[in-house]
């Protein structure tokens, strides 16, 4: 028999002790160790159930775009509007369609675009829901253009949002915006001050400025577009209608200048000069002149769309009489689109 010593006898008890002790603790008398084993592990607990939905939203759908009256025409020196509609579907229900997310716009290759886009300006009006139904609602746009607009194919763009943020769009439906040439020309009278016999280079007392109210471009006879064509008659004396003035003593042409003289008094400057002579007639006191001038165009545009001349006095001839020549026995000066 073997004897432990004392110390070691004495901190084998107080082990057994302390175990003893965990072991009987109120706390864990009353419960059973398999209940405590079931909390740790999760061990034969009841299966727990997890709800899980998703909801889904449905993409509106924008059906073909109505276009009324087109072609539509261009207001001289003002606005007109293209009136169009459209239906919106979705299948979640009208209530889920926006109305004020209906914008549009029009465009064509070279112009300025036309909105009526609350995205971009909120003061516009947008597109109007007019009727609507369990699943649609019928929109309607108005979007003006102006007079200087080009002529030609327009496209409509229209999209729309819904309350999820998805968006639809349509750009396929075009229109015609119609061509319109218009001028308006100031002043309507062209007067020259007192002349001297045999005097040169005297200019009218006021430029001719004409201004382009259409949507035609005139880019002018050395584009071979369209171009301004230009008829003077004789001058005949107002006292002694056997005396006139010929139309070949006269210029016309832009009003910039180079040198000591105007340009439009220079007749070397072809490029934007033209002596108002008729080639295909032999030359008479009662020349006349019709025909497209020389360097002119107006383009259709905001601004720059006008084109500014002035006639200048060639030569005088030194035999007329001393009188007031004008067209009043004449016929009046005209400027037409050619």
């Amino acid at each position: 028999m073997i004897k432990m010593p004392k110390k070691e006898t004495t901190l084998l008890v107080l082990t057994i002790i302390v175990l003893f002790t965990f072991f009987l603790s109120p706390r864990l008398a009353s419960a059973d160790f398999s209940d405590i084993f079931n909390k740790i592990t999760g061990f034969g607990s009841s299966p727990q159930t997890l709800g899980v939905s998703v909801q889904t939203n449905s993409i509106p759908v924008i059906g073909n775009v109505t276009v009324y009256n087109s072609p539509f025409s261009a207001v001289e020196s003002g606005n007109n509007s293209v009136f169009f509609s459209f239906v919106v579907t979705d299948a979640d229900g009208d209530n889920n369609i926006l109305n004020d997310s209906a914008v549009a716009n029009i465009s064509r290759t070279g112009e300025t675009a036309r909105y009526n886009d609350t995205f971009i300006d909120n003061t516009l009006g947008g597109c109007v829901a007019q009727e609507r139904g369990s699943n649609f609602k019928n929109f309607t746009c108005n979007i003006s253009f102006v007079y200087y607009d080009g002529a030609g194919a327009w496209n409509i763009s229209v999209r729309i949002n819904d309350s999820a943020a998805a968006f639809a769009q349509n750009i396929t439906q075009t229109f015609t915006i119609n061509e319109l040439t218009a001028l308006v020309i100031y002043p309507s009278t062209i007067s020259f001050p007192t002349i001297g016999l045999s005097d040169v280079n005297v200019s009218a007392r006021a430029n001719l400025t004409i201004n382009n109210t259409g949507n035609d471009d005139i880019s002018g006879r050395e584009f071979s577009g369209e171009y301004i064509n230009f008829t003077a008659i004789a001058l005949v004396g107002e006292s002694n209608s056997n005396t006139a003035i010929p139309t070949n003593n006269i210029s016309i042409g832009t009003t910039d200048g180079l040198g000591t003289q105007p340009a439009f008094c220079d007749v070397s400057r072809t490029a934007n000069v033209t002596k108002l002579i008729n080639h295909t007639s032999a030359l008479s006191p009662y020349n006349n002149f019709s025909a497209g001038i020389n360097g002119s165009f107006m383009l259709a545009q905001a601004t720059g769309a006008q084109d500014i001349l002035q006639l200048c006095f060639l030569d005088v001839p030194d035999d007329l009489t001393a009188q007031n020549y004008s067209t009043t026995k004449s016929a009046s000066w005209s400027i037409i689109i050619w």
